[in-house]
């Protein structure tokens, strides 16, 4: 029930395409007709409860399956989906009225009893892709079936995040899902979309006739493995596809329509607080004193592309995000002076950054162990496919830095902490017998409902953690699209894309 999901809505980078049969077209030749989305992996296992892999969360989220409720694109509003509304009855315990009339797409009724078996179901969800790690204070027995249409989820103790939480629960039905095998590669839900087709390559997606909620235009939507940038251009420059993710701002220009919005992940280097030679707080220092971030971010991400760190590894617009905190100023003198001290001059350092996968990584990763080099540090890089990258990631004993983004699409700096900070997680690499203070610290403020000591006792733990020089906060991705001139879509903060907001005909 602790293991932490692969990068916690972290991995959160995808790229998505949209290809019509003949490029751009008004809207009336092109309403009803079919889209295609590239990505840049191929296609995983799809349980909507087995992993919050970026091709999943596509997939799944809001398109194949449903929550109870569901986060805004552009706000920390909580919105409801397949619950109409909810209460606190008690400081233990959501209650949720249910939507009537909904059923899944294999034809199962959608209900209480089907919310009972969901929650259940993903708290049983083996393997460090899981969603278990964000319920970890739901009571022993955490739903009660009220009647058909209205179900309490309960926790031990007050969980001011757990309504956040829940809208990475996709709710399942209780026949389909009980083969999880089949059920990964067919996936079955309640939205607007149902998966007819999935191999390693693609996944095919058709319009639910039957869903309860607002038609979409699409009715087919396929699903590609795209994994270069320069060929998501050139599809949308040949009119071969309707939306690209993630266009890098060099390349803006060259698309029909370019758009962006501000990000809420942090790209950093984990550094590696319990093995090797970043398990020295010092050398820890050393490398956040070195990393010039900033012109890093300028030259090689641009100002256009993304915005700073600030230091901390939740973005601007996430609850316990500190104002008062910036990245360190470089001190390339002390940071070899603490390299020294360390004994750590001439010792091994491992840069871990996956292929393709972050615009930009591999250059500024170049830049960063030169930066490492000038100090004293035999920093070498490794440019990995992206699976073995994920291996490394997860490695006890693996690389001493990673390249990696901490997705805070909750809005809320508690899930940041769950990915790369707790003792539990497997993601973390925190030195948590050195700072052991940090762990009792964020089981106090994952109890504490009233909002202004929360959030100070947020910025208590930011200012900790910076303390601990675990992470070089790098910085935070722009949401970047390429699009032809006739389409719109709802645009949003993480990375997602809700395929029933497209629309065509559309400037």
């Amino acid at each position: 029930m602790k293991t932490i999901g692969r990068l916690a809505a972290v991995l959160l980078i995808f790229s998505v395409l949209s290809a019509c049969q003949g490029g751009s077209s008004g809207g009336a030749e092109r309403e009803g007709s079919d889209i295609s989305i590239a990505i840049s992996q191929t296609i995983p296992a799809l349980d909507p409860q087995g992993s919050n892999d970026e091709v999943n969360a596509l997939v799944s989220f809001g398109n194949v399956a449903e929550g109870l409720v569901a986060m805004s694109g552009d706000s920390d509003e909580v919105l409801p989906v397949l619950a109409t509304k909810w209460e606190q009855v008690n400081p233990t315990t959501l209650r949720f009225s249910l939507r009537e009339g909904v059923k899944f797409q294999n034809g199962e009724v959608f209900d209480a009893a089907a919310v009972e078996y969901s929650v259940k179901r993903m708290l049983t969800q083996q393997g460090p892709g899981n969603f278990a790690h964000y319920y970890a204070a739901l009571a022993e027995d955490p739903v009660k079936i009220i009647d058909d249409h209205t179900v309490d989820i309960m926790t031990s103790a007050p969980a001011p995040t757990l309504l956040r939480n829940l809208t990475f629960l996709m709710i399942v039905p209780p026949k389909a899902a009980a083969d999880a095998t089949a059920f990964a590669s067919k996936p079955v839900g309640t939205g607007p979309f149902a998966l007819v087709k999935k191999t390693t390559d693609s996944v095919v997606l058709e319009r639910n006739p039957s869903y309860w909620g607002d038609k979409p235009e699409a009715s087919k939507v396929t699903l590609l493995s795209r994994p270069e940038a320069g060929s998501r251009v050139a599809a949308l420059q040949a009119g071969e596809v309707d939306l690209a993710y993630d266009i890098p701002a060099a390349q803006s220009k060259s698309v029909p329509k370019y758009e962006t919005t501000p990000g809420l992940e942090t790209v950093l280097l984990r550094l590696d607080g319990r093995h090797g030679v970043t398990a020295d707080l010092r050398v820890r220092q050393a490398i956040n004193l070195a990393i010039d971030v900033e012109q890093l971010r300028t030259s090689l991400v641009t100002d256009d592309a993304s915005a700073s760190a600030d230091g901390q590894i939740a973005a601007q617009g996430v609850f316990g995000h500190d104002d008062s905190l910036s990245a360190p100023t470089v001190d390339v003198d002390r940071a070899k002076a603490l390299i020294k001290e360390a004994g750590a001059t001439g010792k091994q350092l491992r840069l871990a950054v996956p292929q393709g996968r972050y615009s930009k990584g591999t250059d500024v990763c170049e830049a960063i162990v030169n930066e490492l080099r000038a100090i004293g540090l035999d920093a070498k890089l490794e440019v990995l496919e992206y699976q073995a990258w994920l291996d490394a990631a997860f490695e006890k004993d693996g690389v001493e830095a990673l390249f990696v983004g901490i997705n805070a699409d909750q809005r809320d700096l508690a899930q940041s902490l769950s990915a790369v900070v707790t003792a539990s997680s497997d993601l973390s690499r925190f030195p948590a017998d050195e700072f052991a203070d940090v762990q009792s610290m964020i089981v106090k403020s994952g109890s504490t409902t009233d909002s202004s000591q929360r959030e100070q006792e947020l910025f208590a733990l930011n200012k900790r953690i910076t303390e601990s020089a675990a992470f070089v906060p790098l910085y935070v991705p722009n949401i970047a699209w390429g699009a032809q001139e006739d389409i719109s879509w709802d645009k949003r903060q993480d990375p997602r894309i809700l395929l029933a907001t497209v629309k065509f005909g559309s400037k």
